[in-house]
């Protein structure tokens, strides 16, 4: 009795010093262990995954069937989720058979095509992972929880493609953990947060009215708000920007510039950054004072478009008169077609009048060309081709072209420009319907030049985003 007695005291003491256990049922933590490869390359389970990687655990024998059925599918999963694919797991194979050596293993290796590391020799019982058949996987997760596949008999998964689909889901399972405050009441709270971190705070001023408003930088388009009390506890703000216009009234924002019609323009000189490979966006406010007298030709707004006759580059937005009405005119270069020169024409009924202020906005993504004014799409059309840089400089108020003394159709515009803004994005309908009503800030996305023609006076007019600042010829201020 006695030594029953001791044995089941043994025995008992055995399992408890392994409570912490890899269950084929997936349930608890999985147990660290270290084992190194036939390489010699040491492997720590709890290291791997304080990394912030997934590791994936296939406990084999290299003469057992399936093992040798499923490698391709390991193999293939390995080469997705490890350290050349998208490197979020890394793989390592466990030899359980102790009648096998390094020399059975790499041989194993070559012949199936396997590249994960493999140690021998590893018994399941001295890792503390349970194991019925061979092969069986454990898919171990940072936070240290895991998942299984084919907890019992693997021997009944049809092929290799399945667990290679069964390794990828279980991989892309993994959801880091975000910490954060996730009361919906608190002044913080994180919407994406997954574990509570005890950061939450809660705001309850006793007087919410700012103190010593202040404003500054005030324009006709725009002022910063500031008060000595917006970084309190309770208030998040730096600074606040308003930004606004009169309602059901046309610009302009700010003071404009006035050209004649004849040689007035702004020069501004030619940068790399207007050369265009996939999408632009060009937007100009403008009045027209004549609109060509119903004289025909057009008049450019924004330019730097070149033609020497048998072909042309650039960009060009401008208005048109086709002898009778008013419209819209956009030309732009690329290598397809007879020249190159690829047009989008727009005429309103009833026709555009002088007089008038409207918000001319042209984009360009891959491929298609698209016209809006004041905010609304008006037409487009697919064009062929890749772009055409242009060499000339970029012009407001005229074609860069007649700048060089080459003869033609004068295209002097004869009216008012508020304001240009070009970006090497294609601004989508949305915003392009907000920017009717307001002037975009200097830090939107994309934008690469903004003249806003605020200066009111002197001859320079200044890109608030990338300095190319423009050179005023004859145009004058006008407000």
């Amino acid at each position: 009795m006695k030594k029953i007695y001791l044995l089941f005291i043994l025995i008992f003491l055995n399992f408890s010093s392994y409570s912490q256990t890899g269950m084929l049922n997936g349930t608890g933590y999985a147990p660290n262990f270290s084992v190194t490869d036939i390489n010699g390359t040491s492997h720590t389970l709890y290291d791997v995954l304080d990394s912030g990687y997934v590791m994936v655990l296939e406990l084999l024998s290299v003469t057992c069937g399936h093992c040798i059925a499923y490698a391709p599918g390991t193999e293939n999963s390995y080469q997705t989720n490890g350290p050349n694919g998208t490197n979020v797991a890394r793989f390592l194979g466990l030899e359980v058979n102790s009648s096998t050596d390094s020399a059975a293993i790499a041989n194993f290796m070559s012949t199936y095509g396997v590249t994960m590391p493999i140690a021998d020799n590893v018994s399941p019982v001295g890792i503390n992972y349970q194991l019925y058949y061979t092969p069986s996987y454990f898919v171990v997760y940072p936070d240290r929880s895991y998942t299984t596949l084919c907890p019992m008999y693997c021997v009944t998964t049809s092929s290799y493609s399945t667990i290679e689909n069964q390794l990828n889901t279980a991989i892309a399972a993994w959801t880091p953990p975000v910490s954060g405050c996730m009361d919906s009441l608190a002044f913080n709270y994180d919407p994406l947060a997954t574990i509570d971190d005890s950061s939450c705070y809660y705001c309850n001023p006793v007087d919410t009215v700012p103190t010593n408003l202040n404003t500054n930088w005030v324009t006709n388009t725009k002022a910063q708000v500031s008060w000595d009390n917006m970084n309190d506890s309770c208030n998040m703000v730096w600074k606040y920007y308003l930004r606004y216009r009169e309602v059901n009234q046309n610009p302009p924002f700010g003071s404009s510039l006035d050209f004649d019609g004849t040689s007035d323009h702004v020069v501004i000189p030619n940068d790399s950054l207007y050369n265009f490979t996939n999408s632009f966006t060009i937007q100009a406010r403008f009045k027209a004072d004549t609109w060509l007298s119903n004289n025909g030709g057009h008049e450019a707004l924004v330019s730097n478009f070149g033609n020497n006759g048998s072909s042309t580059s650039g960009f060009e937005l401008a208005i048109e008169n086709n002898y009778s009405s008013n419209g819209l005119k956009f030309s732009v270069s690329t290598n397809a077609g007879n020249t190159g020169e690829h047009t989008l024409i727009y005429y309103p009924s009833p026709s555009y009048s002088t007089g008038q202020w409207y918000d001319y906005v042209v984009t360009y993504d891959n491929g298609i060309l698209k016209m809006y004014l004041d905010g609304i799409f008006v037409n487009s059309q697919t064009i062929p081709g890749t772009l055409v840089s242009s060499t000339y400089d970029l012009v407001i108020g005229a074609r860069s072209e007649d700048l060089t003394g080459i003869t033609g159709n004068s295209t002097f515009f004869d009216g008012k420009i508020d304001e240009v803004n070009i970006w090497n994005t294609a601004l989508n309908p949305n915003q392009i319907s907000e920017l009717h009503t307001c002037s975009p800030l200097i830090n939107s996305p994309g934008l690469i030049g903004k003249w806003d023609f605020n200066e009111g006076s002197g001859n320079i007019a200044y890109d608030l985003v990338n300095s190319n600042n423009g050179t005023v010829n004859g145009a004058n201020y006008s407000t």
